[in-house]
């Protein structure tokens, strides 16, 4: 666990140094470990930050047991949930990757993937701080794209940004953020009467 936290801090200070070490790892085993790690890093933080709010409500649980035993499966699912997400962004990056001639494989986009999300692994589970990690993640991801694939930023950046840029509008249209977007009620748009 110390050589990922020590790798945590070298993507976040030098990243191009780590994305050109990185790009000598041979597998794909000393990335999976460091998602391992921080899976669980992260769903504990996170987790932990939820029931200090009240989410879940312990008190709406018929007792303690009951209420213990569904948050242990929430953390459970949590720590699931992020390899799951990252091998879904793997998936996606990859052929775009490969149709701009980013042509390491899949296991370099894999790693960029997984190492470009320190800054979220560390920072993201604290509001309003999630966002600016994300910024971060976004643009390692572009230095990793790079390092890792071997061309350019500007193909780098073709590959990752116009993805977010698509995630975030259909993330703002059906968050129901529509209605500041549109200067309308959505409702209203759609002809349904209030």
């Amino acid at each position: 666990m110390i050589k990922e936290l020590s790798k945590s801090l070298e993507i976040l200070s030098k990243p191009y140094d780590f994305f050109h070490k990185a790009r000598k790892e041979k597998t794909i085993n000393e990335s999976v470990r460091f998602l391992a790690v921080f899976s669980v890093i992260y769903s504990l933080l996170y987790f932990m930050f939820k029931l200090a709010m009240g989410v879940p409500d312990l008190s709406a649980f018929p007792n303690m047991f009951m209420a213990w035993i569904v948050s242990a499966g929430m953390l459970v699912t949590l720590i699931i949930i992020v390899p799951i997400v990252t091998v879904i962004s793997t998936i996606i990056y990859h052929p775009i990757a490969f149709i701009l001639k980013c042509r390491k494989g899949l296991p370099s986009t894999f790693k960029a993937v997984v190492y470009s999300s320190a800054p979220v692994f560390i920072l993201g589970w604290i509001p309003f701080v999630t966002f600016i990690s994300s910024l971060w993640s976004i643009a390692l991801m572009v230095i990793a794209i790079s390092k890792l694939h071997e061309v350019s930023m500007k193909r780098a950046f073709m590959t990752i940004v116009p993805l977010y840029i698509l995630f975030i509008s259909l993330t703002l249209l059906f968050s129901g953020n529509a209605d500041m977007i549109l200067g309308a009620h959505s409702s209203e748009l759609l002809g349904i009467t209030r």
